[in-house]
């Protein structure tokens, strides 16, 4: 299953992410869809931590 633009804007929950951003997930990966997987679930625990951080302050 090739990986799209959309499936990392879905992953991440991220509707309003940029296209290039984006890309630059599936680039990084380099066709490998488990990296791809592992990048973004980071990207996510990242995105997670920084609002509860938010939250808090």
């Amino acid at each position: 299953m090739v990986k799209t633009i959309q499936y990392v804007k879905d992953f991440l929950d991220a509707p309003n992410l940029s296209d290039m951003y984006a890309q630059k997930f599936i680039d990084g990966a380099h066709g490998d869809e488990i990296t791809l997987d592992e990048l973004l679930f980071a990207e996510k625990v990242k995105r997670t931590t920084i609002n509860a951080i938010r939250e808090v302050s």
